[in-house]
């Protein structure tokens, strides 16, 4: 009884943790505010970079430099209306047809060149004595509502392509540095992402008294250890994406190697949970005290399988993904495999589920909860 009651214990922690907190956040894709580069390409329109601005408070600054002899290019300001960006990117449509849905008036086309004062241009002679444009300034966005941004380079008129060194800064509501550096889309993830470091680290302290309690009993099984492995990866996980956005909201960067160590160790946990799932689903630690062998072998393969193409869709993802295209993560292959996987790994956990209750009904109380709530899941 005891037993039962401790490993009761230990999953309803595991129910209520994932319940609240483990929700796909390790999919959020955030691109860098602060945009460096350098550009040179021989095509006459090229897409730089996307932002998605709050009316009145998105302010898009820019400063960049490019040779008098590829003059002149322009900075193209496209909004997300079905006649405006998606009717021009990924087309067949020329460079001039491009630039045409673009209201000059509104301000959506920016000339780079000393003719015309708002751009903020001047011609200076580098180090080398190449003459060069020099453009500083800034725009800000006055729509119906917020909306998404698309900021290409062009000159349709060149020979020789485009080349171009640029810095963008794009930012909303200057006022608030919890909010600045963030597209609108973007808004409470530094807030949201704190709390739940807050509420794990919490979670780790009762989990350890807990265990501390069941290894006094010589009750602490595999189980509850999964438990707290996917609880600890899931906590380091959310306080390396806290560094990374607490930093990104100063300066518009961040640190991507700890956004990259976040997502994949929410990713562990995430792939550790779901092992831990299908233990449990078969009835380990619960009805019986050790698996078959075949079955074992079936979850080892399973899972190496799982974790072999969730790594082949993570990569597919990070070197694949268009921003220019994909807004979100599920709205791309990558998203579509994650999301099969996810029903791949659901199915082998309804069909354990149902075979273990129809050998231990006494179990279904416990079952059926497990079932309802990690469906969810």
């Amino acid at each position: 009884m005891v037993a039962r009651t401790c490993i009761l214990c230990s999953c309803w922690m595991i129910l209520f943790e994932h319940f609240c907190l483990t929700f796909p956040f390790c999919f959020l894709l955030v691109e860098t505010k602060v945009v460096i580069g350098e550009l040179t390409t021989t095509e006459n329109w090229k897409f730089l970079t996307r932002f998605c601005f709050l009316s009145k408070h998105g302010r898009f600054s820019y400063n960049l430099e490019y040779p008098v002899g590829y003059e002149v290019q322009n900075i193209l300001l496209y909004y997300d209306s079905s006649n405006q960006w998606p009717s021009v990117y990924k087309n067949d449509k020329a460079c001039q047809e491009k630039e045409a849905v673009l209201s000059v008036q509104r301000g959506q086309v920016i000339n780079l060149t000393i003719e015309k004062p708002n751009s903020g241009c001047a011609v200076e002679r580098n180090p080398g004595g190449e003459s060069m444009y020099h453009c500083s300034r800034y725009r800000v966005f006055e729509t119906a509502r917020p909306r998404w941004w698309f900021i290409a380079v062009s000159n349709c008129d060149s020979s020789k392509g485009l080349k171009l060194k640029y810095r963008f800064v794009l930012t909303n509501n200057e006022k608030s540095s919890w909010l600045k550096q963030f597209s609108a889309d973007e808004f409470y993830i530094l807030q949201t992402d704190i709390t739940f470091a807050a509420v794990y680290f919490l979670l780790i302290l009762a989990s350890c008294f807990v265990a501390h309690t069941l290894r006094s009993r010589r009750l602490l099984h595999v189980t509850y250890k999964l438990y707290l492995a996917s609880l600890i990866l899931e906590s380091t996980g959310v306080s390396c994406l806290c560094i990374f956005y607490g930093v990104f909201a100063q300066d518009g960067i961040g640190l991507p190697g700890f956004k990259l160590l976040g997502r994949l160790l929410e990713a562990a946990s995430t792939m550790t949970l779901l092992l831990l799932l299908i233990l449990i689903a078969k009835g380990y630690t619960i009805t019986r005290g050790r698996l078959r062998s075949m079955t074992s072998a079936k979850i080892g393969i399973f899972m190496t399988l799982y974790t072999v193409i969730y790594s082949a869709l993570f990569i597919y993802e990070k070197k694949v993904f268009d921003p220019g295209e994909v807004l979100y993560i599920y709205d791309s292959p990558a998203g579509y495999g994650l999301v099969g996987m996810r029903l791949v790994g659901w199915s082998w956990f309804v069909y354990a589920t149902v075979f273990t209750l129809l050998h231990y009904p006494e179990k279904s109380a416990f079952y059926t909860k497990l079932f309802l709530i990690y469906t969810l899941w």
